[in-house]
């Protein structure tokens, strides 16, 4: 990818071209429809070039300062799994080191700006109908599922509209805020449960009441209260709307 940042067609491995990132991200913003995120899962070629951790980094590094220059959030994937990372120790080992690498990059980067997701917690490699056969590609059936746990993953990062809603994620303890139809719920305390998208723009947070009581606010009359994780045995759903 970093090749290829400024290509007119860039052609990946079943044949089909696009444009480089920075070509991308460049035509989009001068039609007027600029990215407001962009995910970046790269890392896996590198390990099969022998680069070390460090070299890995400063190419995802690279990829997301092209983003981050046309005012775009980004999205950090780490390195998947794949058969040979997970059967071959040499190569599992160098993922592991290269993903510890990527994630205390990641994190050390503006939380409002880019969000850190790991891969395994989404799809880790296993023989079957979502891998092909290869043991390197996801199948159809594997990035659809990779995809769609992945909008769950980072829908509040996406639309969040204030630095702080990039930290609400399910277990953060939150105080309600600027509510005017249930005023009397403002300042009250609760735990995050779980994100639901509305068509609309924004969606609601599922939060239980400490007083009592589960309800669905929006990102922006939620401010964090502290970085503690409640665990998940203790949350409970929301009603669904």
């Amino acid at each position: 990818m970093v090749q290829h940042l400024d290509a007119t067609a860039a052609t990946d491995v079943c044949g089909r071209s696009w444009p480089g990132l920075r070509r991308s991200v460049r035509e989009a913003t001068d039609a007027g429809i600029p990215y407001d995120i962009v995910v970046i899962m790269a890392g896996t070629n590198d390990l099969a070039d022998y680069y070390t951790p460090e070299e890995v980094v400063a190419n995802l590094a690279l990829l997301h300062s092209v983003a981050h220059s046309s005012g775009a959030k980004s999205v950090a994937i780490t390195i998947p799994e794949s058969a040979g990372s997970v059967q071959v120790r040499w190569l599992r080992e160098l993922r592991q080191e290269a993903n510890a690498a990527v994630r205390e990059w990641a994190l050390a980067q503006p939380a409002e700006r880019l969000m850190l997701v790991d891969s395994n917690q989404l799809l880790p490699y296993a023989p079957g109908r979502f891998w092909e056969p290869d043991g390197l590609h996801m199948s159809c059936d594997g990035y659809q599922t990779f995809g769609t746990k992945l909008a769950a993953a980072i829908g509040p990062f996406v639309l969040a509209g204030s630095p702080g809603e990039a930290y609400l994620v399910a277990g953060r303890r939150v105080a309600v805020k600027g509510l005017q139809s249930a005023a009397e719920h403002n300042g009250k305390l609760g735990v995050l449960t779980s994100f639901h998208p509305d068509g609309q723009g924004q969606g609601r947070w599922g939060v239980r009441l400490e007083a009592g009581g589960i309800f669905l606010v929006r990102p922006s009359n939620l401010e964090l209260v502290d970085m503690e994780m409640v665990g998940e045995s203790q949350l409970s759903m929301p009603p669904s709307q």
